[in-house]
């Protein structure tokens, strides 16, 4: 019982946050304009790009006069902490993360990922080629397992 008020106590807190925030778009890109609704009026706008990271980078967005519907631009790509704050109160509202993906193609992305293919298969074509090398060919015997003792 007690774990089911927990729950019900989280999920109503969590859904209560979400309730102040509105997007016109959940995942936007960089340069993309999106306009985000709040239930109250705010004057200030606080975006935490890369939130709790060690590039963490905070904007600050004032809002004259104070409005419940606010257009921003996001600048950079990855994860963005949006929170708010009231004239009138002095601590700063709820936050709420969001996506804000790169405008196009990553081509570092795949530059990374064929070099990571090429390690690794390349990796694996030595291993195999040093395990089956015939006798011919280096000088070596090869490993006859009925001659490797029992364990």
């Amino acid at each position: 019982m007690k774990k089911i008020i927990i729950t019900v106590t989280l999920l109503s807190w969590c859904l209560g946050a979400m309730g102040q925030f509105k997007f016109s778009n959940d995942a936007p890109k960089v340069g993309e304009k999106i306009n985000i609704e709040f239930e109250k009026e705010i004057d200030q706008l606080i975006i935490t790009y890369r939130p709790n990271s060690a590039v963490e980078k905070n904007e600050n967005i004032a809002i004259v006069p104070a409005s419940k519907t606010v257009e921003w631009t996001p600048q950079n790509p990855g994860v963005v902490a949006i929170s708010y704050s009231v004239e009138m109160e002095e601590s700063q509202g709820p936050s709420m993360n969001i996506s804000v993906r790169y405008n196009g193609l990553s081509y570092e992305g795949i530059i990374v990922m064929i070099a990571a293919g090429l390690i690794l298969f390349g990796g694996a074509f030595v291993a195999f080629r040093t395990l089956f090398r015939d006798e011919e060919e280096d000088g070596t015997r090869d490993l006859d397992p009925d001659q490797l003792p029992d364990t």
